[in-house]
C-alpha cells in the first residue's frame, strides 16, 4: 500500500473518531439534562453519575485514540517530503499552504482540548458565516421605524455623532443616551464603560486572552467600580462626564444577570459581529453559565440587538439611531432578571442601600451582598435567592435555624436581624447582622476549634465548608444554617470534625487538632 493511500485511511479513520466523540458529547449533555431535573430519587441520580464517569471515560479513550492517529498522519506527510536530505531548492504556494493547514491544525486540537469556549474561527470568517445563516433563515431582522414614537438619537444628534473619529469617542458620545433610557426605566441599572479592562472570562484559569467588551449594562450590585482610564485625546476629554461610570462584572458566576454586553466600532464589519458571537460564547459556557445572554453591536448610524443562545445567536435586530420606536426597541430588550428586582424589593422591605463592590460571595443556593441600613448606617450582609420555589423555601429554614444557633452560640454564628427574612412574588432575602470577610485571614486551628464550639453546644453545622466560615472581628463565624441539626447521632460530629480536618489539610497543609 502506498504512503498516500495509509494517509487518506488515517485521515478517514480521523474524522469517524471526530463523529464518535460528538455522539459521545451529545450523550454527555443528555445526562447533564437528567441530573438538573427535580424530584430524582437517590438511585437514580447513583445511577446518571456512574453513566456519566463512563461517557467521559470513554470520551478520554477516544481523545488518546484520535492523538495517536494525528501522530500517525504527521509521520506519514514527513514520509512524503523529498528524502535527499536537502530542502526543496524552492517552495510552491502549494507546499506553504500545506504546511499553514497542518499548523492550524495543530492548534485547532490545542484549542479542542482546552476549556476554552474559543470559536475555530477568526472573527471575520465568524462574523461572515453566521450573518449567512441569519439570512438564510430570515434571522436578522431590520426595524424600520414607527414615527409616531421617540427615537434613541435625534438628526442633530445623530450628525454629532458621526463626526466621532474614534471607537473611545463614539462610546463616550452615546453612553449618556443610553443611561438616560435606564433612568426612564427605572429598572436599578446603569451604564459602565468597560474599554480598557478585561472581564469576559475565556478559560478556568485567569487568563490574558481575557476580553473587554466597550460596555456593561448592568445593576450596580454585580459591578465592581474602576477609575477611569487615562487618555491624551482632548476631544475624548470633552465627551466625558462626571457621572459617567466605569466598572466590570464583580465575579464570573454573576453572569446570568447581565443586562447588555455591548461593543462599539466606528464601522460595523463582519469581524465585529464575530467579536460580539464570542462575547457571547463565552458568557454562555461552562459553570454558572446562563442558557441565554443579550448583547448589542453598534457604530455611528445604527446598532444591533443580539441575543446568543448557548453560545450560538438566535437573532439579531438592526435599527437605525434616529428610527422612531428605537428607543423602545432597546428598552424591551434589555432583560428584567430575578435577581435585580428581588434585590431592589430586599432593600425597600428593611431599608437598605446597595452600590458597586458590594458583592461578597455566591453558594449553590443564594448570593450574599455587602448592604447598608439607611438608618444607622451599619453595613450589614443581604443574603438573595429566587427562582425555584425550593431555593425561597431553604432560605426561610435557614433563617429560623440560624436564629436559634445564634442563640444557643452567639460566639461562633452569624447573626440575623429580627424579622430580617422576607420573601417575594420571585425569591427571598436574608438580612444577617455582619458582614463577614473571607477566611483565608483565620488561623486554621481557630477553625477548628470554632467547631468544636459548635458541636459543645449541640449544634451539627450540616455543611462543612470552608466558604461557610467566615473572619469576623478576626475570629471565625458560620454561616449557610439551612442543613444544620440540633438532635443527632454524635457520631456525626466526629465525622464533621474530620470533614474539616481534611479541608484543613488541604487548604493550609496544616494537621489541625
Amino acid at each position: 500500500m502506498s504512503s498516500t493511500s495509509d494517509l487518506d485511511e488515517v485521515i478517514h479513520s480521523i474524522k469517524k473518531v471526530e463523529g464518535e466523540i460528538r455522539t459521545v458529547e451529545a450523550s454527555i449533555q443528555a445526562v447533564d439534562a437528567e441530573l438538573k431535573k427535580d424530584g430524582l430519587r437517590e438511585k437514580d441520580v447513583d445511577y446518571y453519575r456512574e453513566k456519566e464517569r463512563q461517557l467521559r471515560e470513554e470520551k478520554n479513550k477516544l481523545r488518546e485514540k484520535e492523538n495517536k492517529l494525528r501522530d500517525e498522519k504527521m509521520a506519514l506527510q514527513e514520509k512524503e517530503k523529498p528524502t535527499d536530505g536537502r530542502p526543496p531548492s524552492s517552495e510552491t504556494n502549494a507546499d506553504l499552504i500545506s504546511k499553514l493547514e497542518s499548523k492550524l491544525d495543530e492548534m485547532l486540537i490545542a484549542v479542542k482540548h482546552s476549556d476554552r469556549a474559543t470559536p475555530q474561527y477568526s472573527p471575520a470568517v465568524l462574523g461572515q458565516d453566521e450573518m449567512t445563516q441569519l439570512m438564510q433563515f430570515k434571522d436578522f431582522q431590520v426595524f424600520e421605524g414607527k414615527d409616531d414614537q421617540p427615537s434613541i438619537l435625534s438628526i442633530d444628534e445623530a450628525r454629532a455623532l458621526a463626526r466621532m473619529r474614534t471607537e473611545h469617542q463614539v462610546v463616550a458620545f452615546i453612553m449618556p443616551y443610553l443611561q438616560d433610557i435606564l433612568l426612564e426605566e427605572g429598572n436599578n441599572l446603569s451604564v459602565y464603560n468597560s474599554e480598557e479592562y478585561k472581564w469576559i472570562e475565556t478559560s478556568s484559569e485567569p487568563s490574558a486572552f481575557n476580553e473587554k467588551p466597550d460596555l456593561l449594562i448592568s445593576h450596580p450590585a454585580f459591578v465592581n467600580r474602576k477609575i477611569p482610564f487615562q487618555c491624551d485625546d482632548e476631544h475624548l476629554k470633552k465627551l466625558r462626564r462626571l457621572n459617567d461610570q466605569y466598572g466590570v462584572l464583580a465575579a464570573w458566576e454573576l453572569r446570568s444577570f447581565i443586562g447588555l454586553t455591548c461593543e462599539a466600532k466606528l464601522s460595523i464589519s463582519d469581524a465585529a459581529f464575530g467579536d460580539v458571537i464570542n462575547y457571547g460564547s463565552h458568557i454562555c459556557f461552562g459553570k454558572h453559565a446562563p442558557p441565554m445572554t443579550r448583547l448589542m453591536l453598534f457604530d455611528k448610524n445604527e446598532f444591533w440587538l443580539v441575543q446568543s443562545v448557548k453560545g450560538a445567536v438566535g437573532t439579531v435586530v438592526c435599527s437605525k439611531w434616529t428610527h422612531g420606536g428605537s428607543r423602545k426597541l432597546l428598552k424591551d430588550f434589555i432583560p428584567k432578571h430575578w435577581m435585580v428586582k428581588v434585590i431592589h424589593q430586599a432593600c425597600e422591605k428593611f431599608n437598605l442601600a446597595i452600590d458597586c463592590d458590594s458583592f461578597l460571595g455566591s453558594g449553590a443556593f443564594g448570593y450574599v451582598f455587602r448592604v447598608n441600613r439607611l438608618s444607622d448606617g451599619r453595613q450589614l450582609a443581604l443574603k438573595v435567592t429566587g427562582g425555584k420555589e425550593k431555593n425561597i423555601c431553604r432560605l426561610e429554614v435557614e433563617y429560623t435555624r440560624m436564629m436559634k444557633a445564634h442563640r444557643m452560640c452567639p460566639g461562633e454564628v452569624m447573626g440575623v436581624e429580627e424579622n430580617g427574612f422576607a420573601d417575594f412574588e420571585r425569591g427571598a432575602a436574608l438580612l444577617m447582622s455582619q458582614v463577614g470577610e473571607h477566611f483565608s485571614s483565620l488561623s486554621p486551628q481557630s477553625i477548628m476549634d470554632s467547631l468544636k464550639n459548635l458541636h459543645q453546644n449541640h449544634i451539627l453545622h450540616g455543611d462543612i465548608r470552608l466558604e461557610n466560615v467566615v473572619c469576623v472581628d478576626g475570629k471565625p463565624c458560620w454561616i449557610d444554617f439551612a442543613d444544620t441539626e440540633f438532635d443527632f447521632n454524635p457520631r456525626s460530629q466526629a465525622a464533621e470534625r474530620e470533614q474539616l480536618r481534611g479541608l484543613i489539610k488541604e487548604q493550609y497543609e496544616y494537621n489541625a487538632n
